[in-house]
């Protein structure tokens, strides 16, 4: 039993993994490794990679990789099914150099090391990993894959202490014996009897019999019979069965669509969107600004630096993304699993993390825990007085980050909107399932701001609670008329409210409706009121036209983002304002 114990751990043990390896020999600057290849054998996955400078490796949707490697070349290594080894295939492609794929927001996640690059991951067969050195050199050469094998050994331990305790059980019984032939002065025999001899004897020779086999010949027959049957066989491997990350999902939903980012990818883009973003205000530099936001969240942030390089004390109009504010919210757009699709969108709301209370409302699955599915009392600031944020984040391209498209002050509760998980279907601009096209709403909103009840679009609104409204409207326009007709010398104010150029981003809610961006611009243009009179500017105007009495007036811009509710087709709810931000873009004296 020891012996056998002690061979099934040492000879018969089997092996503890599976390991293979290739060599690359192209100057391609990429390298990529489908999950079919990962999941040959069963078991967690580890990559080691050596041959480069810099060793960088990131893993996502398989579909999303290979729409990132575009046109460059690219090694595509996979398992040889007849020989089991692992090859590598060339594919040409029009670009031998790209970016680097480090910290690109289109990967679960990425790793980079110096020269050597070890990593354990667990990929489904519809994620992939991409491999590269710094974009403009060849990939990693070197790549090789371990995958664990169940090496334990169950019945040696039993063996070996069987076999140990018959072992001492053995000892202590010769030397009992040995004591007792001792004290008895050695063994003590009856001599036998002879038998008696036969008178006739028979001529015929006598045949023998076999010896049969006493108790211990039966043991030890027993025991080697075992022992062939247990050192000959090990266990056998568990069955190649793909284990999912929660990252990457699982095979066979392939046909579902899934959401454009998971959630800690997203938490990962938010925290590179407000670093970038706060670098941008400690500098103001637009150009920095620019990596992380686009469109018009981009065109009034650039106004504020303008504004703030002349004049450091003057308010800003762009909401601020504080430091230390986490997801409350996040409404990823839905994209089909098994194509590529661009751009991609996601909402996210955030919020203060000191407090609980969430505005926005969820559908609770177990993925939201703790998202009510009422809409909070107070929807616009948070207990701590800070103020909810919303960023509409888009992804133009694969190769591309996401950035800030809309940055805007939560007003009002958001709808109830699918769980993360699940994602939110992207509707056409003119799509006919709302009560309003949505390229239609940000047009039927600016008149309104310009005309108030006359507008033919004023019933489907409610701006009742809506700030923007009453900062723009008619009513706000009147008044600054009145006040300009009121000065010594009297100004005359022209107003022009048009829809803007903004892109119109439509996700759909649980109840069948949407939400909706879109863009609104207001001039005002303010001249004389009589000949010879000068228009005499003031605070930002002043500070952004430089010119303080002008004889031929002034053309001052401002911009606004909003964030529409646009209920269902069948629904009499009407349209309401969510989010908003606005403020002053440019002030020139007219030509």
């Amino acid at each position: 039993m020891l012996a056998v114990g002690l061979v099934q751990r040492t000879v018969l043990a089997p092996p503890s993994s599976v390991d293979l390896s290739v060599t690359t020999q192209t100057s391609a600057p990429l390298t990529v490794i489908e999950g079919s290849t990962l999941l040959t054998h069963s078991g967690r996955q580890t990559l080691t990679i050596d041959g480069s400078d810099v060793v960088t490796a990131a893993y996502g949707r398989t579909t999303d990789v290979y729409a990132w490697v575009g046109d460059a070349s690219y090694n595509l290594i996979t398992v040889d099914p007849d020989t089991g080894e692992l090859v590598s295939t060339y594919h040409a492609g029009a670009d031998t150099e790209v970016p680097s794929i480090a910290d690109s927001d289109l990967w679960y996640d990425d790793f980079q090391d110096q020269q050597h690059l070890r990593l354990s991951v667990t990929l489904p067969e519809d994620d992939a990993m991409l491999i590269a050195a710094d974009g403009t050199e060849p990939a990693p050469a070197k790549v090789a894959i371990s995958w664990p094998l169940d090496d334990s050994t169950p019945w040696s331990g039993p063996l070996i202490i069987g076999g140990a305790i018959l072992l001492v059980f053995g000892l202590v019984m010769l030397l009992i014996a040995i004591y007792r032939m001792r004290n008895q002065h050695g063994p003590r025999r009856k001599m036998p009897k002879l038998p008696r001899q036969k008178t006739i004897r028979s001529v015929r020779p006598a045949t023998r019999t076999p010896a049969k086999g006493g108790p211990a010949t039966v043991i030890v027959l027993l025991l080697a019979a075992g022992a062939i049957g247990l050192g000959g066989t090990s266990p056998a491997r568990a069955a190649d069965t793909p284990t999912p990350t929660p990252s990457g999902g699982t095979s066979g939903e392939s046909s579902l669509p899934v959401p454009a980012v998971t959630t800690p990818q997203l938490d990962r883009i938010v925290d590179r969107v407000k670093k970038a973003v706060a670098q941008a205000d400690s500098d103001l530099d637009p150009t920095v600004a620019a990596t992380r936001m686009t469109g018009p969240a981009l065109e009034l942030k650039t106004a504020d630096y303008a504004l703030l390089s002349k004049d450091s004390a003057a308010t800003v109009a762009s909401p601020a993304i504080p430091a230390d504010a986490i997801v409350k919210l996040d409404l990823p757009q839905q994209i089909p699993a098994d194509t590529a699709a661009w751009p991609r969108s996601v909402m996210v709301v955030l919020g203060p993390a000191e407090t609980t209370q969430d505005t926005p409302t969820q559908a609770p699955t177990a993925a939201a825990t703790d998202v009510p599915t009422d809409a909070a009392t107070d929807a616009t600031v948070a207990p701590s007085g800070q103020a909810y944020v919303v960023l509409m984040l888009v992804q133009a391209s694969p190769r591309e980050n996401y950035k800030v498209d809309y940055l805007l002050t939560l007003q009002s509760a958001i709808p109830e909107v699918a769980a993360p998980t699940v994602g939110a279907a992207l509707l056409a601009p003119d799509s006919p399932l709302l009560s309003m096209a949505p390229r239609q709403v940000g047009t039927g909103y600016a008149d309104i701001l310009a005309n108030d009840a006359a507008s033919t679009a004023a019933a489907s609104y409610d701006l009742s609670t809506d700030n923007l409204a009453a900062a723009w409207g008619v009513a706000a326009q009147t008044a600054e008329q009145q006040a300009q007709q009121g000065l010594a010398s009297p100004n005359k104010v022209a107003y022009q409210t048009v829809a803007g150029t903004g892109d119109v981003i439509v996700l759909a809610t649980t109840d069948a409706g949407a939400l909706v961006t879109a863009t609104v611009r207001q001039t005002m243009n303010v001249t004389p009121g009589e000949s010879g009179a000068k228009v005499v500017a003031q605070g930002d105007v002043l500070t952004l036209s430089g010119v303080e009495r002008s004889t031929k007036g002034y053309s001052v811009t401002y911009g606004g983002q909003v964030l529409f509710y646009v209920p269902a087709l069948d629904s009499d709810e009407p349209i309401t304002v969510l989010a908003y931000a606005q403020g002053l873009l440019s002030a020139t004296e007219l030509p």
